[in-house]
């Protein structure tokens, strides 16, 4: 028995059934795994690209939470930025970041911060949820697609032998 697969570059190689391993019987790795998504059209690039969008995503979901820390304490110190810079590091470099930029530190200013934090956070969120689902449905199709070139490229004694509604759950 057969089995026709896509090469590279629309070329067609043809491997032995018997000589396929099954998956169970492997050792699981990632390598394995890319070759395996690379073997049925999942590309590199898009999955670095979800991969990226994830980690980025997350990033900014963890700084718009940890920038809530020094609105609070700000406003428990009533304001006092020269305590807060005594007590902790964290605001020491606040006010770095702030006289560099040239900007007093004030609640207004923290809270619009936090609420550009949040902003970039959902549009990265909505960025890396239209486009995993993109990348996955094109995979789909594609797989579709080969399932069913595959079908095309099967011999006739297969078909005689399977039953018709077999053949459209294979």
């Amino acid at each position: 028995i057969w089995f026709v697969r896509g090469g590279g570059r629309g070329t067609r190689t043809a491997v032995a059934l018997d000589r396929l391993v099954p998956l169970s019987h492997t050792r699981p790795s990632f390598s394995r795994f890319l070759a395996a998504a690379a073997e049925l059209g999942f590309r590199r690039r898009a999955f670095a690209l979800v991969f990226g969008l994830h980690v980025i995503s997350s990033t900014f979901e963890s700084l718009s939470l940890i920038a809530f820390v020094p609105v609070i304490q700000f406003a428990q110190a009533g304001g006092k930025v020269p305590a807060l810079a005594d007590q902790d590091p964290v605001w020491r470099s606040l006010l770095g970041g702030f006289s560099w930029l040239g900007l007093a530190p004030s609640l207004e200013l923290l809270l619009a911060i936090c609420f550009l934090l949040l902003l970039i956070r959902q549009v990265l969120s909505f960025v890396r949820q239209v486009y995993t689902i993109w990348v996955f449905e094109n995979f789909n199709k594609h797989v579709r697609d080969r399932g069913f070139l595959l079908m095309l490229d099967a011999g006739a004694h297969y078909h005689d032998r399977v039953d018709s509604g077999k053949l459209v759950g294979d």
